[in-house]
């Protein structure tokens, strides 16, 4: 072969590998950059945008949903993938039963700052962000429980066994480990695929600075030293399998509460049993947050 040839030959391996390696890179953003769904600004009285930052200075969007001066607060979680919009409708629902509701995007989701998500690895940092600004303006006076939906309630559970002022946690669907939730996502990949989609995962995790085997809420879950959880969990969760709430479930020693139903799958108990799902949450925040005041914690 002549030089020409050697030379052609190399320009097409590094053709090949600048393709493989920008694929890649398109590939593995899709695990951490979710669409950005942005709410419109609220017309409202009761209803405000909030900007704040999150414990390591990521700016964050939120929406602030006032009730009563002495009335318990609550931040809500959006999932993966999601943004607040997520959990508009609960929040409203819990603003008029009582409760001073701060919803906000987490970062590199919806309106909020930060290029990329780490499904759960920093986002608890966004959580206790949110609980500060929520404590700042209700005064400190008033008790705050946080509710999250799938890798949202995740997040509430890592963030509770660091942030001392939440009282209460509320969690539907969460995942006891990343780790174990992607697992399930990979089960039915098969050679060359699931080499490909593993390696996206590192790539994905360089690029947000994040890492899958350090989110890990089953370990919070047992630090949490008596403080009130409700799980929700469907038996027919294809995402985060339901054996992960009893795997929670059990790492709470005795403080935790689990309502589980039957046939139901991830994330779809607000929509499968509205009336019921709203006042088991009610009932479980009016029990532990109502009358407990700052002077409790």
């Amino acid at each position: 072969m002549g030089r020409n040839g050697w030379l052609g030959g190399l320009g097409a391996v590094a053709v090949a590998g600048g393709g493989f390696t920008a694929g890649l890179l398109h590939f593995s953003r899709k695990w951490i950059a979710p669409p950005r769904v942005v709410l419109d600004p609220p017309r409202c009285d009761t209803a405000a945008e909030v900007r704040f930052a999150s414990t390591d200075g990521t700016p964050l969007y939120g929406w602030y949903l006032r009730a009563g001066e002495n009335d318990p607060g609550l931040v809500l979680c959006h999932g993966y993938q999601r943004s607040m919009e997520e959990t508009f409708g609960l929040g409203y629902a819990l603003r008029e039963r009582g409760f001073n509701v701060l919803l906000f995007d987490f970062r590199g989701c919806g309106a909020s700052g930060g290029r990329y998500t780490s499904i759960g690895f920093h986002e608890p940092r966004d959580l206790c962000g949110a609980v500060a600004w929520l404590r700042e303006h209700t005064g400190g006076k008033v008790a705050i429980g946080v509710l999250g939906i799938s890798m949202g309630g995740a997040v509430t559970l890592s963030a509770a066994a660091v942030c001392t002022d939440i009282r209460a946690v509320v969690t539907d669907s969460a995942f006891a480990t990343l780790e174990g939730a992607i697992a399930v996502r990979f089960a039915p990949l098969r050679f060359p695929s699931l080499q490909l989609h593993r390696l996206s995962m590192l790539t994905a995790e360089r690029l947000c600075g994040g890492r899958v085997g350090g989110v890990r809420p089953i370990d919070a879950a047992r630090r949490l030293a008596g403080l009130p959880v409700l799980l929700i969990h469907g038996t027919n969760d294809d995402i985060v399998p339901y054996a992960d709430a009893l795997e929670l479930h059990a790492a709470l020693t005795g403080s935790g509460e689990l309502w589980t139903l039957d046939g139901v799958g991830h994330t779809m108990a607000r929509f499968h049993a509205p009336v019921e799902y709203l006042h088991r949450v009610v009932e479980f925040f009016d029990r532990h947050l109502r009358g407990a005041g700052v002077a409790a914690a």
